[in-house]
């Protein structure tokens, strides 16, 4: 990377740490620039105005409305499945098929480790563990209930959660003493380890893609400047290799579309956000470049991080017939798996956006939104959004086709009154599961929901 932080520093990031990381408080900032959107507990800014809110106390399953529009309303039925441990800093990983979950807790790491920067430290007092996600709704006598899965044995110590998983395991990353890194997978059920990248270099910031493609950062450990990695499987040694002469490559994405992986470019000037096209066909042989859009001048050190910490990555395939982000503004299009958009965190608008990388477009989500999934039900067109308001649901407006960096044409519709990260899976039944602060106050726990989009059954509510 160009960027290389000597300390843990206290720098917003992009992630639920706005209300998670100061327990049962948000934080509230004055001024005409945006707020950051989030704040880390264990390293405050040295001179930051502020007021702590305390969040609300009603039911966690409280929708509310909005007046009448194209969608003023959206009502929502939540099941709360429990608690499961968090570190502050980095956000759990929800399976595909919402059956797992796993998380990251104990000491945590410094952000040169987060980053991969030069002077990362190995992650001695990190821990790694995955909990299992009922499918089944609450009964008195049968309690819907997260629990940890009772693996034989125990991962290794000193590894990191990764930023990606599928439906067979997660992903990790282990920095060692030398300086290297190395990527591996954990299976859900059994706990196994298995290495996929293991080699002297620094390999980082790796992501799974929709059909078992592999893409992560490389770059010798003395050297700050990092390259793409791509390989078409992930248990395959077979990689193609992207490079930019003048910048380091870092925080790949993949969406449902297996040729395209997302990536920030980071110099010591500019930050950039690029669609790249892989060589899934057999005949390619090279990664080019299809979209490129600048994002920020002089970028902070964490900027590249902030744009994607609070992503699901792969973004899920939806349904056909269910539109999502317009390819002209206020023109709904319908949704497949090639669906040609990214939602990011844009570090100089300080809110959620969404990358059209066929138009080459940034359309604004509302401000200070700092997560966002795309819907995916139908008469839902848009997307569930994240910020200091809550849950919100940003639906498009018809009557704004307005797309400026400053005008969104989606309006907030109120869904919940926290702050809970949304994460799209593929059980039809309960559609999303939640990650939110622990409302009883314990720091380093988040609690886990999953949420339908509906009315609720009134025979469950009795």
């Amino acid at each position: 990377m160009m960027f290389r932080p000597r300390r843990p520093i206290a720098l917003p990031i992009a992630l639920l740490v706005l209300a998670l990381t100061l327990g049962a408080c948000v934080t509230e900032y004055t001024g005409r620039r945006p707020p950051p959107p989030g704040l880390t507990r264990k390293n405050p800014p040295p001179s930051s105005p502020q007021t702590p809110v305390a969040l609300p106390t009603g039911k966690v399953a409280q929708p509310a409305g909005l007046e009448d529009t194209l969608v003023s309303r959206v009502v929502v039925s939540v099941i709360d499945l429990g608690s499961i441990p968090y570190d502050g800093l980095v956000l759990p990983l929800v399976s595909p098929d919402g059956r797992f979950v796993a998380a990251q807790s104990g000491q945590a790491p410094t952000w040169p480790t987060i980053i991969a920067s030069p002077d990362a430290e190995p992650a001695v007092g990190t821990l790694v563990t995955a909990y299992s996600i009922p499918d089944h709704a609450p009964t008195p006598q049968n309690p819907a209930s997260i629990s940890q899965i009772p693996w034989p044995a125990e991962p290794p110590p000193g590894l990191l959660l990764g930023r990606s998983c599928d439906d067979r395991g997660f992903l990790v990353e282990s920095p060692q003493e030398g300086g290297a890194r190395w990527i591996g997978r954990i299976d859900w059920v059994t706990g196994a380890l298995t290495w996929l990248v293991r080699t002297g270099a620094v390999n980082a910031h790796a992501v799974l893609g929709p059909s078992g493609e592999l893409a992560f950062t490389r770059r010798p450990f003395d050297t700050p400047t990092s390259e793409l990695v791509f390989r078409p499987q992930a248990g395959n040694s077979t990689e193609f290799v992207f490079r930019d002469s003048r910048a380091s490559l870092a925080f790949p994405v993949f969406t449902a579309e297996r040729a395209v992986v997302y990536a920030l470019v980071v110099s010591t000037d500019v930050i950039e956000l690029v669609a790249l096209r892989l060589p899934v066909n057999g005949v390619d042989r090279t990664i080019t470049v299809t979209a490129r859009r600048q994002l920020a001048r002089s970028p902070q050190p964490l900027s590249a991080y902030q744009a994607t910490a609070a992503l699901q990555v792969p973004l899920p395939a939806l349904p056909a017939a269910a539109p999502v982000s317009p390819e002209t503004p206020g023109a709904a299009q319908p949704a497949t798996p090639l669906d040609p958009t990214l939602p990011f965190f844009h570090p100089a608008l300080r809110r959620m956006c969404v990358f059209n990388r066929r138009t080459g477009s940034i359309t604004p989500l509302p401000p200070e939104s700092i997560a966002a999934v795309p819907s995916g039900e139908p008469g839902l067109v848009g997307y569930f959004t994240t910020s200091a308001k809550g849950l919100t649901f940003s639906a498009l407006n018809p009557s704004n086709r307005t797309n400026t960096e400053t005008q969104s044409p989606y309006r907030e519709v109120s869904v919940l009154s926290q702050p809970l990260i949304p994460r799209r899976i593929s059980n039809a039944a309960w559609p999303f599961v939640l990650l939110g602060p622990d409302r009883t106050g314990v720091d380093s726990a988040l609690r886990v929901y999953k949420m339908r989009p509906g009315n609720p059954d009134p025979a469950a509510e009795k």
